[in-house]
């Protein structure tokens, strides 16, 4: 049985020395990797992401976040979640992402 301690944490570690090791080797590589990344970041992830985050923080600081939580909340009385936003959050989070259901939490 392949188990993650016996063979995944070695692996892991042996691919984060490469990566590390690969970076310190080819530093200007890395660089232009690193600046190519974050310029795509700030072309098209921001942007996407900040109307999600703007309509979240304004359904969340309004009346309607109670009625995003209403078909959540069957959900959370089974996993014994008794937040009263937790509802709201959890439904905007699926709705916009990760980082709208960080911002409303």
């Amino acid at each position: 049985m392949f188990g993650f301690r016996r063979f995944g944490a070695p692996l892991c570690t042996g691919a984060m020395l490469t990566l590390a090791a690969m970076a310190f080797l080819r530093p200007d590589a890395a660089a232009r990797g690193a600046a190519a990344g974050l310029a795509l970041c700030a072309r098209s992830v921001v942007p996407a992401l900040f109307p999600l985050l703007v309509a979240s923080q304004l359904i969340v600081s309004s009346r309607a976040a109670a009625w995003f939580a209403l078909p959540m909340r069957p959900y959370l009385r089974l996993l014994r979640v008794r937040g009263r936003a937790a509802a709201s959050a959890l439904a905007l989070s699926w709705l916009g992402g990760f980082a709208c259901g960080a911002q409303s939490i």
